[in-house]
């Protein structure tokens, strides 16, 4: 199901069509939000440049776009480490005037260490528990 319907650009005035196909003047693209931001919906002008954001809800970013959704499961190995020390212990970086914050230093099942921040690790994952160890 194609969904068509015109929108112009505020800044110029130009006038498009939008739909999942469409490589004319108007083009949207979405952005999801998280607990306390909304879904944003971006309509860009290749006209003039000019851009327009405004808010929605995922259900309307899913209908208009071409993008299917998926998920993913991994166990990661984790321990708290702040940036810095990830940056000078791990990647071996000169961090003498870092400003740091609080964050996770994470190794895949294929062994690759990278790090997050506390809170997208806090939101991201949590601790297995023991019932679940027994299933690995």
């Amino acid at each position: 199901m194609i969904h068509q319907f015109e929108i112009s650009c505020k800044k110029c005035g130009a006038r498009g069509f939008y739909d999942p196909e469409n490589n004319g003047v108007i083009k949207i693209y979405f952005e999801k939000g998280s607990r306390s931001i909304m879904d944003r919906v971006i309509i860009g002008c290749s006209k003039c440049g000019g851009t327009q954001e405004s808010a929605i809800c995922w259900p309307l970013a899913q209908i208009y776009s071409k993008m299917k959704s998926y998920t993913r499961s991994k166990i990661i190995q984790a321990e708290p480490m702040d940036e810095c020390s990830f940056l000078r212990e791990v990647k071996g970086q000169n961090v003498e005037n870092c400003e740091t914050q609080p964050g996770y230093k994470m190794v895949d099942p294929d062994g690759y260490t990278s790090w997050l921040s506390q809170g997208d690790f806090e939101i991201t994952y949590r601790e297995i528990t023991d019932s679940e160890k027994e299933l690995i």
